[in-house]
């Protein structure tokens, strides 16, 4: 997922059914994805406490994430795009 939003932002837009680039010029899209590359290339890390912490991280970041995407709902984003958000977060992180 973090790849797909980093380098193709446009499409997963499109998939969203969302406009791409938005006001924010998809930076957002792309920073989401480059976190999630950092925090899945930091889940491999060999010390067992760095691991714990990288995934305590990501359920902070998952959590916030949810918020992020209810506001988003409430403000207008397609149904579309705010139940893939939901989904996707839960989905990803099982």
């Amino acid at each position: 997922m973090g790849a797909t939003t980093a380098l193709a932002p446009a499409r997963v837009h499109r998939a969203l059914g969302v406009d791409y680039p938005g006001p924010d010029r998809g930076i957002w899209i792309k920073a989401f994805g480059v976190r999630d590359i950092a925090l899945g290339a930091a889940a491999l890390h060999p010390d067992q406490t760095v691991r714990r912490s990288v995934l305590q991280a990501g359920i902070a970041m998952d959590l916030v994430d949810a918020g992020v995407v209810i506001a988003a709902a409430r403000n207008g984003v397609p149904r579309r795009a705010a139940g893939i958000g939901v989904y996707s977060l839960g989905a990803l992180r099982s």
